[in-house]
């Protein structure tokens, strides 16, 4: 009867809890972060099995730990992901699992507002996860000293000021000011104190300037307006500009380089990681047609503000605003401030100051600024046919005009081409033939992708040292495979014999399945591989996971069971323990049927004994005396190894048998049945009361803690022969990698290959009338002025991301796309490189630059933020290259008849390999 009242009302807290999660999130409410691992263990607890005939574990106390730094007070640890690291739960569903299970530590609720993303502008609402640390610091009297201080995106800049007044004991009588500092040598003053956090667009380790005014009433330092040079400080025109020459310490000096500014060589301030977004905009910005169309104003006539696709107009004009200003000749450089807040109120994947992709930006900008300037004021209904056996030019004209009748701006103009697309069923060899626009190719690299996962191995054997090695596996391979390659360095242990572990703060973070992907192992994991018996299913064998423990006194004892029963619903309220796991968990298979405790002793005993064990000459009843007594110190041994028993203390009490006798020597460890975490306790298994009957454990769901006291860890436990481990050679082995030439021909060829359509993305066949994996080929038609060309670098995941830094050679003037457009009516195809989007160094850490070839003067400049410096066209070919811009020879591009001065290198696509190949390399 108990049993089902306790399913009841866990069926109801389980519907409670999810109802509560599908609420619509609403500005100014409260949501907390929660541990996904305590939350999995939650559900599992609240779900049990469909007959309610053994129910997991119960999770025991909140603990949020996992996702908490270290620091005080604890931060959450940056770069986590919903639903691998942490769910969403409103104040309500928290409310109620605290009042429930309790949490660890008071630093466990992670509270976090939901906000308008990017401020008060916004209409997408948002949970804000981050909040945005501010260096704040005052001048004059602050001394020099910076402080730090996290703000939410929806706090008023009012904040910020009184959080510098109280640090710094500025009276609220005396008259302040506060700036916000870009780069060296220029700040912008920020007057409307009402205005939000995110309006302001302040961004992570922005610094925030309170001046003082002089008792004069004048301020320290006028604002002015810089001077600009080539390649030092000067902003837009309309916000003040500070000029810090002699501002203190706080401030870095004014050195500018006077000379005037020429058209178009004008860098962006990077806003806070905005560095991927400067460089699209000096791609575009150094795009001849679009530039000259923007700079005469023609696209006045053109917005279209009642466009349902477009922005109102809005990201034209800030688009168009940005151009000018960089081809004023104005400025050395721009603060693109207005253009990011409109874009962020549009997009609101822009609107923070994480590091973004810059191709993402740019489809996103190519097309928000067609939808602006369409000149198609209604747009008619237009449904795709296919060809149906109909000759190509007639087809394709068809669908260019239909695509023309709905679109039609300069985007269309200049940047969409047209694919001829074929699809043919496997099955009834239906072919499908349509075309369809595109702005740009994204094309794949074609190069092997592996990666190398540094694992440990632990065998059965338990005189056996772990393995430390490094595996070499597909990127795309699953943890079968991963085993496979584990077995091939081992070499004696089949790979189904290995159980696949995450394990972290001396417990199992996860366990894997076997056809789960290694993308799912991140760099940070610690993978442990352990060695199972062979089949444990048919064997009828349980795998059950083992920690170890040091139990400090006093000790809450949880409520005992012998668990002689197979069915056990625990209480809600098991106890914490004053417990701290240690060392590396194990894996042990015991049968199904249950387990004696005195083979489950000697199964435990064996497992740790080559780091666990009495010291030669040691006396177990003068151990276990001292530890009952609290009379023994670490340090009280004699020379033979044994404890010294001081003269107060007492012979330690044997346990009695059932028959009275005193039987059961005593233990340098218990057992007790704990949770996922190993930090709450479930139920003791009582060696008296176990006696000789069967321990019995569920599979996935029975965790054993070995809770061995602090006396006799420290006289039983060497901790260097627990961490000691033998390193494979491939952990020494230097892993080459190997080198490959790869042309943008042979991205584009791949781009281009017949290819079978995956599970998850059929085709609908219309004569089979069912979805089918269709094979699919793309061929090119017709080709734009400008061709966008991105090489897929990036390959993402839920829980893996990766960059490839292959070297691509492509061609600086001469690209030949002859061989690939199959119009027969198409004329001109060969194209010059005008610009480059680069990106460096990792995904969340990269930087991205640009190399663009500017309109007036033919020659080639880098851009990197506010710096702008000329290059030469051999520098412009790098593994950095990430987004190619060529634009058709023939229409007003310069045609070398001669290597240029600032050293023009070209190469077509039909002309074969490099020499450069032999310096290019593949990234595994």
């Amino acid at each position: 009867m108990t049993a089902d009242i306790e399913d009841n009302g866990l069926d109801s807290e389980k519907s409670l809890i999810e109802s509560l999660m599908q609420r619509n999130v609403v500005v100014g409410d409260v949501w907390y972060l929660i541990d996904v691992k305590w939350f999995n263990q939650w559900e599992q607890f609240v779900r049990g099995a469909p007959d309610r005939s053994d129910r997991v574990f119960n999770p025991g106390p909140i603990d949020n730990s996992g996702i908490l730094t270290d620091s005080d007070p604890p931060r959450l640890v940056k770069h986590t992901i919903e639903h691998k690291d942490w769910k969403l739960l409103p104040r309500e569903a928290w409310n109620h699992l605290v009042e429930r299970y309790g949490v660890k530590d008071k630093h466990t609720a992670i509270a976090r507002n939901a906000i308008c993303n990017g401020g008060t502008i916004s209409t997408n609402v948002k949970i804000e996860i981050y909040k945005i640390p501010l260096r704040l610091s005052c001048e004059p009297s602050g001394d020099g000293n910076t402080f730090t201080e996290e703000f939410s995106a929806c706090d008023k800049l009012s904040a910020i000021s009184e959080s510098i007044r109280s640090h710094f004991s500025v009276a609220p009588t005396v008259k302040t000011r506060l700036w916000q500092k870009y780069t060296a040598g220029a700040s912008e003053i920020m007057k409307n104190l009402e205005q939000t956090v995110g309006d302001a667009s302040l961004f992570q380790g922005n610094q925030v300037i309170m001046e003082i005014q002089n008792a004069d009433g004048s301020w320290p330092k006028p604002p002015i307006k810089a001077s600009v040079g080539l390649t030092t400080a000067t902003c837009a025109p309309g916000p003040s500009v500070f000029n810090t020459r002699s501002m203190g310490s706080s401030y870095s000096d004014y050195s500018g380089n006077r000379q005037t500014s020429r058209p178009g060589i004008c860098g962006l301030s990077n806003l806070g990681n905005t560095c991927f977004m400067n460089s699209a905009l000096q791609c575009l910005s150094n795009t001849p047609p679009l530039c000259e169309y923007l700079v005469a104003g023609r696209h006045c006539s053109e917005i279209n503000r009642d466009n349902p696709l477009g922005m109102q107009g809005k990201i034209a004009e800030a688009f168009c605003d940005l151009i000018k200003q960089l081809w004023s000749g104005n400025y050395s450089y721009f603060i693109p401030r207005n253009f990011k807040l409109q874009v962020g109120k549009f997009a609101p994947q822009f609107s923070g100051y994480q590091q973004q992709d810059s191709q993402e930006l740019l489809a996103f900008l190519l097309d928000g600024i067609h939808e602006d300037l369409n000149r198609i004021k209604r747009k008619p209904y237009m449904e795709t046919r296919d060809a149906d056996g109909r000759p190509d030019h007639v087809v394709a004209d068809e669908a260019w005009r239909s695509h023309k009748l709905r679109n039609d701006s300069v985007v269309v103009d200049i940047f969409h081409g047209m694919f001829k697309s074929t699809l043919v069923c496997p099955e009834c060899s239906k072919v499908s033939i349509t075309f369809d626009p595109f702005c740009y190719l994204s094309v794949p690299l074609p190069v092997k992708k592996e990666r190398i996962i540094d694992v440990h191995f632990i065998g059965n054997n338990p005189d056996r040292l772990p393995m430390q090695l490094k595996v070499v596996v597909a990127k795309a391979g699953s943890i079968r495979d991963l085993c496979e390659a584990v077995s091939r360095c081992v070499g004696d242990i089949p790979a189904k014999q290995l159980c696949v572990t995450d394990v972290y703060n001396h417990r199992f973070h996860k366990v894997f399945g076997n056809e789960e992907l290694v993308s799912t192992i991140v760099d940070k994991d610690t993978i442990f591989i352990y060695e199972i018996p062979a089949d444990v299913e048919a064997s009828d064998m349980v795998v059950v996971p083992v920690y170890l423990r040091e139990r400090n006194p006093p000790r809450v004892p949880p409520r005992s069971s012998s668990l002689r029963s197979s069915s056990y619903y625990p209480s809600p309220s098991s106890s914490i323990t004053n417990t701290e796991l240690f060392g590396q968990p194990l894996l042990i298979a015991v049968p199904s049927a249950g387990i004696p405790y005195s083979r489950l002793e000697e199964l435990v005993a064996n497992k740790l004994s080559r780091f666990f064990r009495l010291p030669p000459g040691a006396d177990l009843h003068a151990v276990v005396a001292g530890v009952a007594n609290g009379d023994v110190d670490t340090d009280d041994f004699d020379e033979d190894g044994r404890v010294v028993v001081r003269e107060n203390s007492q012979p330690a009490a044997m346990e009695t048998g059932e028959d009275g006798s005193g039987s059961l020597p005593p233990q340098l460890f218990t057992f007790t049945l704990v949770n996922s975490y190993g930090n709450s306790d479930i139920s003791t298994i009582d060696r008296k009361e176990a006696g000789s009957e069967p321990i019995v454990f569920h599979s996935g769901r029975s965790y054993l803690a070995v809770d061995i006291t602090a006396t006799v860890k420290n006289v039983c436990y060497s901790q260097t022969e627990g961490e000691r481990v033998d390193r494979h050679e491939s952990v020494t082995t230097v892993h080459e990698k190997k080198k490959q030439t790869i042309r943008l021909k042979d991205c584009i060829e791949l781009f281009l290959h017949k290819e079978k359509l995956g599970v998850h993305d059929p085709w609908f066949c219309p004569k089979c009338k069912r979805h089918q994996q269709a094979s699919k080929k793309f061929d090119l038609w017709d080709l734009p002025e400008v061709l966008v060309v991105h090489l897929k670098r990036f390959s993402y995941s839920r829980y893996w991301r990766d960059k490839l830094d292959t070297t691509v050679e492509f061609p600086v003037t001469d690209l030949d796309m002859s061989g690939y457009v199959i119009n027969p009516r198409q004329k001109g195809c060969i194209y010059d490189l005008i610009g480059v989007s680069n990106h460096y160094g990792g995904l969340g850490g990269g930087h991205y630059t640009a190399y663009s070839k500017n309109r007036m003067d033919q020659c080639w400049y880098h851009f990197d933020d506010t710096s702008v410096s000329k290059a030469d066209s051999e520098s412009v070919v790098s593994k950095a290259a990430y987004v190619l811009f060529y634009r058709l020879r023939g229409n007003g591009t310069h045609t070398p008849d001669a290597p240029s001065s600032n050293g023009d290198s070209s190469e077509t696509l039909q002309g074969g390999s490099s020499d450069a190949g032999s310096d290019m390399e593949t990234s595994d």
